[in-house]
């Protein structure tokens, strides 16, 4: 096809033209079937939204179909930790994180400007938290402070 052939073309044009290590496709979206062509090109790798490392295709999207929402750590608990240079004591790192990111992280909540956590009153605080906590848990500490969580 076409747009195989183009796409060949152009890695071939970053390798052998721009020496470039490697050719980006752009997002991988597994729930969108017009994306998952990018899986077909080998070597092939995703970037772990939570450890923010590259995992190989054939890990990794087994891994994004097992999970409802098809987003998901690529990289196992331990792996990823133990990359990231933090010691084994997994449980007390992740604890304070969170507890910090939890205080911090942005949400637009519709009152026309951004809130954290410590700025809502008691009952709002009793709704927020397990799904600020959720989402702290779903994507690392490092990338929720990146986010603004809209929650209104």
């Amino acid at each position: 096809a076409l747009g195989k052939y183009a796409i060949l073309k152009e890695i071939e044009y970053a390798r052998d033209t721009l020496k470039l290590p490697y050719y980006y496709l752009g997002y991988y979206i597994e729930s969108c079937q017009k994306m998952r062509y990018k899986a077909e090109y080998k070597p092939s790798q995703l970037l772990c939204p939570k450890y923010f490392q590259w995992v190989n295709v054939s890990e990794a999207v087994p891994k994004l179909q097992q999970s409802p929402c098809h987003v998901c750590p690529l990289v196992d608990v331990e792996e990823g930790t133990r990359k990231q240079g933090e010691s084994g004591d997994r449980d007390n790192t992740t604890n304070s994180s969170y507890a910090t990111v939890l205080h911090q992280l942005q949400m637009d909540i519709g009152a026309g400007i951004n809130v954290t956590i410590d700025m809502l009153q008691p009952n709002g605080i009793e709704v927020v938290k397990p799904i600020l906590e959720e989402f702290i848990a779903a994507a690392g500490p490092e990338l929720s402070l990146r986010c603004i969580l809209k929650l209104a």
